[in-house]
C-alpha cells in the first residue's frame, strides 16, 4: 500500500494521497497489514507467497481501514493538522462507501453460474471473498510464479468442468500464458484487469477508487456483454 507523498509537514495529505495506493512496480503491502486484514475477514494464506496473502487491497472494507490508519497517523504526527486528515478522511470514506454499493449491484446483476472467471494469477481472493464471483488463477500468488505444462492441462480441465464464463489478462503479467488457455478453452479474453499496479495517470485505472470500478465493469461487461 502506497504512502502519501512525502513533504515537510503531514498536512500535504489528501485524498488523492490515498487514492494512489500501490502504483506501478511498487512492492506488495507488508505482511503485518496483510495479517490483518486476513484475520478480519477468514481468509486462508497462499503459500507461494508465503503464509499471507498480499492482495488485501482488493476488498473496499481493507481500503477503508488503510484510509482510517493513515489519517491516525497523520494526526499523531501532527495534531495541529488533525481536524483537516480527519475530514478528508472521512470524505474519502465516503466515496468508498458509494464505490462498495455500486460494486455489489454491478455483482448482483451476473447469474450465480456465470460467476467463475479466469485470471493470470491469484491476486483477488480478497475481491472473491467480499464479493461473490470465483476467481481461477493459472499462477500462485506471486507475479514470479510459473505454470508448469502439467498445471496448464489442469486448469484447462477445470474451466471446461466449472464452465467458466470469462478469462482475464492483468496489467502486470505476460498475456501469452491467459491467451493459450483462452485458445484451448473457446473462452474470449474480457480484457485487463488491474491486480498489483494502477495504470497511468491518464488510463483507466489511475487511482484506487478509478482501478476498483474499471474492474468490476470489466467483468460484467465480458460476462453479460454489455
Amino acid at each position: 500500500m502506497r504512502a502519501p507523498r512525502s513533504c515537510s509537514r503531514a498536512r500535504a495529505f489528501s485524498t488523492d494521497a490515498v487514492d494512489r495506493p500501490h502504483d506501478e512496480g511498487e512492492e506488495h503491502a507488508k505482511a503485518e497489514e496483510h495479517s490483518k486484514a486476513s484475520d478480519d475477514h477468514g481468509h486462508e494464506g497462499h503459500h507461494h507467497h508465503g503464509e499471507f496473502d498480499p492482495h488485501a487491497w482488493q476488498s473496499i472494507h481493507n481500503a477503508e481501514i488503510y484510509a482510517k490508519n493513515i489519517a491516525d497517523a497523520f494526526c499523531q504526527a501532527d495534531k495541529s493538522g488533525c481536524a483537516t486528515y480527519t475530514a478528508n478522511s472521512e470524505a474519502y470514506l465516503a466515496k468508498l462507501g458509494e464505490l462498495e454499493t455500486e460494486v455489489k449491484a454491478a455483482i448482483d446483476a451476473i447469474p450465480q453460474d456465470k460467476r467463475t472467471i479466469i485470471t493470470s494469477h491469484d491476486a483477488f481472493g480478497y475481491f472473491a471473498h467480499e464479493y461473490g464471483l470465483k476467481f481461477i488463477a493459472a499462477e500462485g500468488v506471486s507475479t514470479e510464479a510459473e505454470a508448469s505444462a502439467a498445471d496448464i492441462a489442469k486448469l484447462v480441465d477445470q474451466v471446461k468442468e466449472d464452465k467458466a464464463s470469462a478469462i482475464f489478462v492483468e496489467n502486470i503479467t505476460n498475456p501469452r500464458l491467459v491467451e493459450q488457455i483462452a485458445s484451448e478453452t473457446g473462452l474470449q479474453v474480457g480484457g485487463t484487469l488491474y491486480s498489483d499496479a494502477l495504470s497511468s495517470e491518464d488510463g483507466p485505472a489511475s487511482t484506487y477508487i478509478d482501478m476498483f470500478r474499471y474492474n468490476v465493469n470489466t467483468i460484467k461487461a465480458a460476462i453479460l456483454g454489455t
